[in-house]
């Protein structure tokens, strides 16, 4: 609403917008000014740095000379903004005029956490992708010495899930990033934009909307005006294009079965296939659900190939007594092609029974899949167990 309102005087050069979003991924942020064809900048603030931003959107309207006139404008209070004469004030000017730039010298050893957390947020915003692991070391440190702290563990949580996202990740990366934004939003249970991040990767029933369900539409219509989209480093998948549900329901579980009760196929001792499990959240209430997406990347040192021209992938969930299976994609259709390398994920939501005793439950699984050493290479089918791991807690925070 607020694009279509504004963009009339920004086209004719009589208002300058600008935009702050947050979200995770700056990439998809391109991709949708790409798409509406919007002139003007947006600022990504991954880590949610204008703490006070609480709740989106926030429009402000600002006069010629840098005052703010509505810190809550309304699109029925445009057309008069945009016809009022300001009066242009007299101010210096380096008057309140902040210069960011790259920290170098690291905090000191007995520094605060507020200062770890500045020194990482800048490094994290101004610096250089290879660089990440020194923001994510600033905010353990931070987090170590603020616990209850929610907007350190947001940070924490949002470093992590970068990181796994780029060259840099470690295998627990995307877990602990989940861990991290549960912990921020207990600390502050009315943070909408702390919820919204985890309801992204989380159940359907807990979802207000289709988080990306425009990314195929925009580049569609990218594409039919004659040019290329731009590029997403991780693709929006599973929980994150799920429609949300708005009531109770058990999908039909369908393609769950164990095929190898007694483990004799051989393990990928070989470590072709990483195997990288996300439960969201990782904290659940009894009666509640939880997502797990189950990513399957190849060995980015050894390049093994996918098999298409076996079975597809399979998996196999020990669901334990006290929980029930109620959405899953448990089986992973291979493309066409005979060989390839593309990352592999599967779904699927569990419903904690209302009165589940609290504590650490860990649910074993195992996938069996196809793989070869290289393109024409020798071929084998491999079983890898795994597990998903969840908190039973009562007072866990529901992501509704």
């Amino acid at each position: 609403m607020w694009q279509n309102a504004v963009k009339p005087y920004v086209d004719a050069g009589e208002m300058i917008a600008i935009g702050v979003v947050q979200e995770q991924h700056p990439d998809r942020t391109r991709l949708y000014r790409q798409w509406r064809q919007l002139k003007w900048p947006i600022f990504v603030d991954s880590m949610n740095t204008l703490e006070h931003i609480q709740v989106v959107p926030v429009p402000v309207a600002i006069d010629p000379s840098g005052m703010v006139i509505h810190d809550k404008f309304k699109p029925d209070q445009l057309e008069t903004f945009m016809r009022t004469e300001w009066e242009m004030l007299d101010i210096p000017e380096d008057y309140n005029r902040v210069t960011r730039t790259v920290p170098s010298a690291k905090p000191l050893d007995d520094a605060t956490a507020a200062t770890w957390h500045v020194w990482a947020r800048d490094i994290f915003n101004l610096g250089q992708a290879e660089e990440i692991d020194k923001v994510v070391g600033a905010l353990e440190t931070a987090a170590k010495l603020t616990p209850g702290d929610g907007a350190i563990q947001f940070s924490l949580g949002t470093a992590l899930r970068r990181r796994y996202e780029g060259p840099y990740r470690k295998p627990l990366d995307n877990q602990r990033a989940v861990e991290h934004w549960g912990l921020a939003l207990d600390a502050n249970p009315n943070h909408y934009i702390y919820r919204r991040r985890l309801q992204q990767y989380g159940p359907r029933l807990d979802k207000p909307y289709n988080f990306y369900f425009w990314v195929q539409e925009a580049r569609a219509d990218i594409r039919a005006r004659g040019e290329d989209p731009f590029p997403l480093t991780a693709e929006p998948m599973g929980s994150e294009i799920a429609q949300p549900e708005r009531k109770a329901s058990t999908k039909s579980v369908v393609g769950l079965e164990n095929v190898d009760p007694q483990g004799r196929i051989n393990r990928d001792k070989k470590q072709l296939v990483c195997i990288e499990p996300l439960v969201t959240p990782s904290r659940v209430r009894p009666g509640h659900r939880l997502r797990a997406r189950i990513t399957f990347r190849l060995n980015e040192q050894s390049k093994p190939w996918w098999n298409n021209e076996a079975d597809n992938i399979a998996i196999w969930v020990d669901v334990p007594d006290g929980f029930t299976l109620t959405e899953n994609s448990l089986s992973i259709s291979s493309p066409e092609a005979p060989e390839t390398r593309e990352l592999r994920q599967a779904e699927l939501e569990l419903e904690v029974d209302a009165n589940h005793a609290e504590g650490v439950v860990t649910i074993p699984a195992y996938a069996l899949y196809y793989v070869c050493e290289d393109s024409g290479g020798v071929c084998y089918y491999f079983r890898q167990d795994f597990a998903l791991t969840v908190t039973i807690d009562a007072d866990a925070p529901t992501l509704k």
